[in-house]
């Protein structure tokens, strides 16, 4: 049963000091998933985006804190940034895997400078041809749609945060815009709290319905990251969604699978998936993003569509 009342280990409340350690190891993460863009077209692999990342962290003096990263009986990770194609929801192993035209992209990455943390995550569409068929068209634009979905449902939640506020509060908004949207959210992997280490209490989930964790009030001098992850709905594949302990209230989960190199997670259906991550101050009067200027092309409002999900309702 859900705590509403926070019993957990103590949530670090930084000092003025430790945001800006953060912030700065932020600006390296920006412009490693800047470099990330750049390499992002066809004819790439993904271990390129890797390596261009890796020249910004050295370059920077960081460290990347994914290299060598165990979960429970996982092999070390063997790469710097977390590379996820298409159907690959999070923790892609970068390697010799060719980009493709329409290919989405979530790049995530975390570094260490000055004993502090930076975590952040975008997406990127490879460019079609000039001379894209319908085909190809309707597919960019598919995914262009889901890039802007994710990256509204993240900033409609960044944009609710204040002192006082309970994050179930924020979780509910989500779930329920996540509904709305006719997408399906991944469940499983939450948000998280960052500092002086990678993943610190509290979990920071992108929904409510069915969270067996701990709910916590925003205080001002925390840092959170925030990762919703959210997937094409399969018409064709999906069950109605659960009740979830007897509430009524649906929640919109896909179905996942993690493959046999210990790492990449891949939606069951084949569905195309996209991931968005900032790492956000929690303010005296409100928020404030340590990773806000990560390359985020309107790749929606590139072909004429409207961006933004401006109509949906926040309290």
């Amino acid at each position: 049963m859900l705590n509403p009342h926070w019993s957990g280990p103590p949530i670090r409340i930084k000092t003025a000091d430790e945001v800006e350690r953060c912030r700065a190891a932020g600006r390296v993460v920006i412009a490693a998933l800047e470099a990330a863009h750049q390499t992002c077209v066809a004819g790439a692999t993904t271990i390129d985006i890797d390596r261009a990342i890796s020249e910004v962290l050295n370059s920077n003096g960081a460290t990347g804190l994914f290299r060598g990263y165990r979960q429970s009986d996982s092999p070390p990770f063997p790469a710097e940034a977390c590379i996820s194609v298409n159907d690959e929801v999070v923790h892609g192993i970068p390697g010799d895997r060719v980009l493709q035209p329409c290919d989405l992209v979530s790049v995530d990455v975390g570094v260490r400078m000055d004993g502090y943390c930076g975590d952040s995550a975008v997406s990127f569409l490879v460019p079609p041809p000039p001379d894209a068929d319908d085909e190809q068209r309707g597919i960019y634009r598919e995914r262009a749609a889901l890039i802007d979905d994710t990256r509204a449902l993240l900033d409609g939640a960044i944009d609710l945060i204040r002192p006082g506020r309970r994050w179930s509060e924020i979780g509910r908004w989500m779930e329920q815009a996540t509904q709305e949207m006719e997408r399906d959210l991944v469940t499983e992997f939450v948000g998280h709290g960052i500092g002086a280490v990678l993943h610190e209490p509290p979990k920071v989930p992108c929904y409510w319905s069915g969270f067996v964790g701990q709910d916590f009030v925003l205080e001002p001098g925390m840092i959170l990251a925030i990762e919703p992850m959210l997937v094409i709905r399969d018409a064709t594949g999906w069950p109605d969604p659960p009740s979830v302990n007897g509430s009524g209230l649906p929640y919109p989960r896909a179905a996942i699978v993690t493959a046999e190199d210990g790492w990449t997670v891949r939606t069951v259906s084949g569905a195309v998936a996209c991931h968005e991550e900032y790492m956000v101050l929690v303010g005296e009067s409100g928020p404030e993003p340590l990773t806000l200027g990560t390359p985020r092309v309107d790749y929606l409002g590139l072909i004429g569509g409207v961006s933004g999900r401006s109509a949906l309702e926040k309290f």
